[in-house]
Order: structure tokens, then sequence, then C-alpha cells
């Protein structure tokens, strides 16, 4: 089967290499408004066979769920509007999302974080931790401060992943850990821009 026209985005593979996870959200024209969107489009999981078989939507609702990860325990860890709240210096209609987990199947969704801002690009590091971009300005600058923070998949224990008043780069996005080494490579991009820029690699023992 096939989907309709639309965005996908953020694919992951899982660790046996059978299956994908990705986001999908169904559009056929533009959005009316290209900073506030389109209501009533969101993107939601879907998982397929590697070989392209298979195809099953994980998630739905009024929601935005992207970003999908799968954990070590077969659940998947994902970014989500389901906790609600708004973007405290956004546009209006600009929700939080935040990083989210469920069972393999998308069912039983439940975010796991509370954070009022922010959060991006969940990725499992080698000891089980998330690590994952938090948009961090409370009671400091709002620009500074786009940078990597880890979790446990429950939701307990979020830290930062190192330096707490880094200032450049500014952001540090997608994380991702490297095979047989403790550093993380990552990308380097400004605040309020794509998800573009050096990949750089975090060595929190250096």
């Amino acid at each position: 089967s096939q989907l309709p026209v639309g965005s996908v985005q953020n694919l992951d593979v899982s660790y046996t290499g059978d299956h994908l996870l990705f986001a999908f959200c169904e559009a056929d024209t533009s959005p009316e408004n290209t900073i506030l969107g389109q209501a009533g489009r969101y993107y939601h999981l879907y998982a397929m066979n590697a070989d392209g078989s298979g195809l099953r939507r994980l998630t739905d609702g009024p929601y935005d769920d992207f970003a999908p990860r799968h954990l070590p325990d077969g659940r998947i860890v994902f970014v989500s509007t389901r906790r609600g709240g708004w973007h405290r210096c956004g546009y209006p209609g600009c929700e939080n999302y935040t990083l989210t987990v469920a069972d393999a199947d998308g069912s039983d969704p439940m975010p796991i974080s509370l954070h009022e801002t922010q959060e991006w690009d969940p990725a499992v590091l080698h000891d089980g931790r998330i690590a994952y971009t938090r948009w961090d300005y409370v009671d400091r600058n709002a620009v500074f401060f786009e940078q990597l923070w880890t979790t446990a998949p429950d939701g307990t224990r979020p830290a930062i992943f190192y330096g707490n008043q880094t200032f450049n780069p500014v952001g540090v996005w997608e994380p991702r850990a490297i095979p047989g080494s403790p550093r993380v490579m990552a990308t380097a991009a400004a605040h309020h821009a794509m998800t573009a820029g050096s990949i750089v690699l975090v060595d929190v023992a250096a």
C-alpha cells in the first residue's frame, strides 16, 4: 500500500534491521499560513517492514507525533504535543512538544517530560539513557541554550549532558551515539533556523 501525498520525516531502523519507524502528515497542498500551519493536519507515527510491506499507522488523534526512536525494551520514544501546553514566546497556536513513550504498536502513549518548552531528536545512548535537545530558557536568555540533555526512559533524572553555560554552538541537535565510542555525533546549528550546520563530536570526558 502507499501513503497519500504528504510529508515524511524522522526515519528510524529497528535494532534487528527488519522494520522502520517514521512520522507522516497527509498534505496535498501547502499550508495557507506557513507560520501557524494548517488546522487539522497532524504528524502521526507509522511503521513498516524493511522490504516496504506491512505499512501500519501507530498513533492518532489531534496531536503531532514525530521523531520516533526504538527503545531497547521494545517500546518507542518520540516527540509529541500530547502533554498539552503552549510555547511561551511563539505565535498563537505553537504547542509544546516533549518526550513521550508508547508501546511498540503505538498504544498507551505517555508523556515522560513536563518541560515547558520544546524538545527534539531523541536518541538512545549506550548506557540506555535518552539523549535529546531541550530548549532551556527558564530564567535565562532565550537564544543560547538549545543543548543536549539526557533522561532515563521513564522520564526520571533529566540532566544537562554537558556544560550548562555553553554559548557556542548555540544549538546542538540530532545526537547519535557512535558505536564503540563514548562520544556522540550531533549537528551544531543556529537558534530559530533549520537544523543544519557543522557535524560535531561531543566528548563529555574531554
